[in-house]
């Protein structure tokens, strides 16, 4: 029931954004900015709120975060290793690279977050909070090197220059400041700690109708074709079919259900949501950027219906 109810509540958050694009109520720039707010504001409140405020700090809690981690890290391997499987049987061209982004990344801020916190509660929260480390060191490092075309690529950055990029990311920098707090049992006065909560409680809704604004930006009459099929069934259908069976054999090693079950469902999240982006930025080929758009805007879509029948398959 909690999966229906789940899909229903994605569907509507959704078509708020999507209606509020297509009515004029707000323009496509504006997209832009909520992004930005979303991400430098209202995530690393999510996420601060949810480590300092998690329940008291044991040595149990901190062993199941850093399996987290460390399962985070596997999962981003094989899910990398999968991508760049089709990408050589894809004939390394535009189509490759999305099928490859799209592989790698999933939808794992606006889409996962609510849905973790849906399926699991405050517990789940936090460790997809950790979860999401590892997942946002590949994001930030691989996006643009994965997504340029060969023959465009630039000379690297330094080490230095990489490493202060992904590390100085807001939301990585709340993930420490919040262990600090949650670990040294420290609480913030009451009203900012009042404040911080309700800014973070923001980042779930603004982060739903951010998809449907997305979505609200495509001629979606142009995505009706069977070739923006294939690597949608691929990110939501396939990738979670080869995780349920190893996902269900770490139960029977003891580690906590919720773990095993959140692992599963973040590798049925549809195509991250700046795949289109990172493509136009990238990528000049106009029928590549048409097909990242189209790809990413059927996953969401189909993620609705998908995403409730891998839950009642898990859980």
């Amino acid at each position: 029931m909690i999966a229906v109810t789940l899909s229903v509540e994605l569907f509507l958050m959704i078509t708020v954004g999507f209606f509020s694009i297509r009515s004029g109520i707000v323009k496509d720039d504006f997209t832009n900015k909520l992004n930005s707010f979303v991400m430098q504001i209202t995530l690393p409140a999510m996420i601060f709120n949810s480590i300092s405020n998690a329940a008291a700090f044991t040595s149990e809690a901190l062993s199941n975060c850093i399996i987290v981690l460390i399962a985070s890290t596997l999962v981003m391997v094989a899910s990398l290793g999968l991508g760049q499987f089709f990408y050589w049987k894809n004939g390394k061209g535009g189509m490759a690279r999305i099928i490859r982004y799209a592989l790698t990344f999933t939808h794992f801020s606006f889409m996962g977050i609510p849905i973790m916190g849906a399926l699991f509660g405050d517990v789940g929260t936090l460790y997809y909070v950790f979860f999401m480390v590892p997942v946002r060191i590949f994001y930030y490092t691989l996006s643009k090197p994965l997504m340029t075309p060969s023959d465009k690529k630039e000379k690297s950055h330094s080490a230095s220059e990489l490493l202060k990029g992904v590390f100085l990311n807001p939301a990585l920098v709340t993930v420490a400041l919040g262990m600090v707090f949650w670990i040294g049992g420290l609480k913030m006065p009451t009203m900012i700690d009042y404040c911080i909560r309700q800014v973070g409680s923001l980042c779930s809704p603004l982060g739903l109708i951010l998809c449907g604004m997305r979505l609200g930006g495509c001629d979606l009459k142009g995505l009706l074709k069977p070739q923006y099929l294939g690597i949608p069934l691929l990110r939501l259908v396939m990738m979670p079919a080869i995780f349920y069976f190893p996902t269900r054999m770490l139960m029977q090693f003891g580690i906590d259900p919720v773990i095993c079950n959140m692992i599963f469902i973040y590798t049925a999240l549809p195509i991250a949501a700046l795949l289109p982006v990172y493509t136009m930025q990238y990528d000049p080929d106009p029928d590549n950027q048409f097909m990242a758009a189209g790809t990413s805007a059927v996953a969401s879509i189909l993620s609705m219906l998908t995403i409730p029948l891998w839950c009642l398959a898990a859980l």
